[in-house]
């Protein structure tokens, strides 16, 4: 389901899945037998606009939510398969804020530029109308704390011993170039507690091009 208005555009996924048997215990009555359904749902929404001063942006959703067949009917559905991502931005000209809340699996940490850890938190500020007689620029300032391997249902039993090892703030400038009818990007993340506890990679440089033929 897809909408679209001046201040609401979204785009919501509903679907479920599963496992087909056709050889079973119950006899020959039974021709089709689904003992297990898996349910996964997205939602990604802006609640205003890209040019309004305020705006609330929403990504959520899940994976692998179980279903059982069973006297009592069953749903599981962990923290781990749940993502979930409040953003709500602020636009003063060509100036924006952006505050971001998260709790991202594992597996789809890839998809996002600033966000490497399972649970934490971002603050993003950029400016996206500089430019040149030549070209179009962005720049930013990206700081994040977060978590590796965390997530909602762990925050109450969490120990200072895992906070202080699994923590991680970060600070990241970075750039958008426009060239060559693409776009360059770069960006230095700076990672503090790692730097303090004396672990690789408490220094990354990211450089990245790309361009639509």
């Amino acid at each position: 389901l897809a909408l679209a208005f001046r201040y609401l555009t979204a785009d919501f996924l509903l679907g479920v899945g599963a496992p087909i048997y056709t050889k079973n215990d119950a006899g020959d009555e039974v021709f089709l037998l689904i003992d297990t359904a898996y349910l996964h749902s997205g939602l990604d929404m802006l609640l205003g606009s890209r040019y309004s001063f305020a705006s609330l942006y929403v990504l959520g959703g899940f994976d692998y939510c179980t279903i059982r067949s069973s006297k009592k009917s069953t749903a599981k559905l962990k923290a781990k398969d749940t993502y979930l991502l409040i953003e709500p931005r602020f636009s003063v000209g060509n100036v924006k804020v952006y505050f971001t809340g998260y709790n991202i699996p594992q597996d789809k940490l890839g998809t996002f530029v600033f966000i490497d850890d399972t649970i934490g938190a971002n603050i993003r500020i950029f400016n996206d109308g500089l430019s040149t007689e030549k070209r179009n620029f962005t720049l930013g300032l990206n700081g994040s704390v977060g978590l590796e391997g965390k997530y909602l249902d762990d925050i109450a039993e969490l120990k200072y011993e895992e906070l202080k090892d699994d923590l991680n703030i970060k600070i990241s400038p970075f750039a958008e170039i426009d060239a060559n009818k693409g776009t360059l990007k770069i960006a230095l993340q700076v990672n503090a507690a790692k730097i303090k506890n004396e672990k690789p990679n408490a220094i990354k440089l990211n450089i990245g091009y790309k361009k639509e033929l």
